[in-house]
């Protein structure tokens, strides 16, 4: 179409292969999710969220300015992904401003101090999988 799109793409390997294919669709409002994390999708099945064929974690997080969000996550062949959508924030020494991403791996925890009122996606997915 002629409007401007603006998304963004992630693409986890399924645990399972050649299982029929299926779509969910939910709404997480954003004033909803105020100072908190809202789980998005979980490869556990509920009503709150979509289900993925994974052994990952998607959390959407909107957060006021001065706040610390400790997040913690079995590190057991997983690594996390923090993608900045809008704001500023800080994880250890590292500044990420809007559109920035880090990833952390050998850890179970990480804090994020929120520079400026913020909007962040934290993907939790498994690495080196055969």
């Amino acid at each position: 179409g002629s409007e401007e799109a603006n998304f963004l793409q992630i693409w986890i390997q399924p645990k399972q292969q050649n299982i029929n294919p299926r779509y969910q669709q939910r709404s997480f409002p954003k004033e909803k999710r105020k100072n908190s994390m809202k789980t998005i999708v979980s490869s556990e099945e509920g009503m709150e969220h979509c289900w993925i064929n994974q052994n990952s974690k998607l959390s959407l997080g909107y957060f006021e300015q001065g706040k610390v969000i400790d997040y913690s996550y079995s590190a057991v062949n997983k690594c996390l992904f923090v993608f900045l959508i809008d704001g500023k924030i800080a994880i250890d020494e590292n500044i990420l401003d809007k559109r920035d991403g880090i990833g952390i791996w050998d850890a179970n925890s990480v804090s994020i101090k929120v520079l400026e009122e913020s909007e962040f996606l934290i993907i939790e997915t498994p690495v080196n999988q055969k």
